[in-house]
């Protein structure tokens, strides 16, 4: 989720010209030498803007599409041939399924995808005080580059941790079991990767 090893940190600041135009020194006041988190298909950053502005900036791993790519093909071909063998008709739609995998992944990746889903997202719970999605810098970010707010909150893994932050627990769960109703029931769309890595709690918002 946020802690795989990371790749190399001039990897990233090389992809800068071709994804906007511009190395990272002109675009950022100070951007890290190493990433606040890593995770299985990507890579954070804690930037700072112009000022007391930080931002969490994201990249794909490297030659992320081909090793993807890749995976796909031989899990399918795998998936496949087994099939037949497989008792109950387990096997049957294998090669749809992994295609349908295939195609949300490739979604995934796509960062223009996800900065429209934030957008719409933050949309949805705009009359919501409870729950914040962080803004995306759209002058910042491309189909391979990912920029938004940072933001300071605390991730739910420990409930004794939120305490000893004067978090209450319960409070947080019947904000997301009400947030995750609404998505969906009320919108018809939802968050589909609720993990600690991504959902934070912050102090004051209950």
């Amino acid at each position: 989720q946020d802690a795989r090893p990371p790749f190399p940190p001039s990897t990233a600041l090389s992809r800068f010209p071709h994804e906007l135009g511009a190395p990272a020194a002109p675009l950022f006041d100070d951007f890290p030498s190493a990433p606040i988190a890593a995770a299985s298909l990507c890579q954070v950053y804690n930037a700072r803007l112009e000022g007391p502005s930080w931002v969490a900036v994201k990249f794909p791993r490297p030659n992320l599409t081909f090793i993807l790519r890749r995976d796909l093909v031989l899990l399918r071909a795998l998936c496949v041939l087994t099939a037949p063998f497989l008792p109950l008709n387990l096997g049957f739609g294998l090669g749809s399924i992994i295609d349908e995998f295939g195609r949300s992944l490739f979604e995934e990746i796509d960062y223009e995808q996800e900065a429209d889903n934030a957008e719409r997202f933050a949309t949805l719970f705009a009359d919501n005080p409870a729950v914040y999605v962080p803004r995306v810098e759209r002058m910042l970010s491309s189909t391979h580059v990912l920029t938004t707010t940072w933001i300071e909150g605390s991730k739910m893994r420990n409930s004794q941790e939120l305490i000893d932050q004067r978090l209450d627990p319960a409070a947080l769960i019947r904000t997301g079991v009400i947030c995750g109703l609404q998505q969906l029931l009320e919108f018809g769309y939802f968050h589909a990767d609720p993990h600690p890595g991504n959902l934070f709690a912050l102090s004051g918002q209950t």
